[in-house]
C-alpha cells in the first residue's frame, strides 16, 4: 500500500475510534441544547466541540461524515463538507472513505 493511501486509512481507523465515544456521548445527551462531543480528528486531540443531537445526528447520516473542530481538516485524507462557526464537517477520501465506511457503528456491515 503506498504510504499516502497509509496515511488515509490510518487517519479513518482514528476518526472512527473517536466517533465511537460519540455515539455514546450521544445517547447520554438531552435532545435538546448543546452537548459536549469529542473533535473527531485523527490527532488524538481533546478538543471538545458543541452540537446538537440533532446536528450530530446530521452528521451521522452519512457514514463517511466526521465533526472536528474548526481549523483540524487533515488535508489529502478529507474535505470540508460544511463549516459551522462551533464545529466542521470533513468528508474521508480516497482509501479512507471505505474503511470509516465499514467501521460505522451504525452500518448495516459495520462493526457491531
Amino acid at each position: 500500500m503506498r504510504q499516502f493511501e497509509s496515511r488515509q486509512v490510518r487517519a479513518a481507523q482514528d476518526e472512527s475510534a473517536e466517533r465511537d465515544v460519540n455515539e455514546q456521548i450521544e445517547e447520554a445527551s438531552a435532545p435538546e441544547g448543546l452537548a459536549e462531543y469529542g473533535c473527531e480528528c485523527p490527532r488524538n486531540c481533546d478538543v471538545p466541540v458543541s452540537l446538537t443531537v440533532d446536528e450530530y445526528e446530521a452528521v451521522r447520516s452519512v457514514p463517511t461524515h466526521f465533526v472536528v473542530a474548526p481549523g483540524h481538516l487533515l488535508v489529502g485524507v478529507e474535505v470540508v463538507v460544511r463549516e459551522h462557526s462551533r464545529y466542521t464537517v470533513v468528508e474521508k477520501i480516497g482509501a479512507a472513505a471505505p474503511i470509516a465506511s465499514a467501521l460505522d457503528p451504525r452500518s448495516p456491515t459495520g462493526p457491531a
